[in-house]
């Protein structure tokens, strides 16, 4: 099975989304203060975005205690990323 693909991702803000979709071509999720995170997220104003045309995947996942994790490979088909309190979350995360 091929890594989740970034099925939705809710920060806006991110120079990687494109009409909340990933187009990073490959995310990373970490795991830091309690919460699974998206590594790749980059802050980018609305108006300096770039087209791209790749689809966000979970290239590498460090939150070892999730449900979805194996080998650091993230085994769920799709996860969803969400934004609050200035952090990109990956809403997927399980234990």
């Amino acid at each position: 099975m091929d890594s989740g693909f970034v099925s939705q991702c809710e920060a806006v803000n991110c120079t990687y989304n494109q009409e909340q979709q990933c187009t990073a071509g490959a995310i990373r999720i970490t795991f830091a203060s309690q919460l699974a995170l998206c590594d790749t997220y980059t802050e980018e104003p609305e108006q300096v975005k770039q087209v791209r045309i790749e689809v966000g995947d979970v290239s590498q996942c460090d939150v070892i205690d999730c449900i979805y994790n194996q080998g650091q490979r993230c085994m769920v088909e799709f996860i969803t990323v969400n934004f609050s309190d200035s952090m990109a979350r990956c809403a997927t995360y399980q234990i």
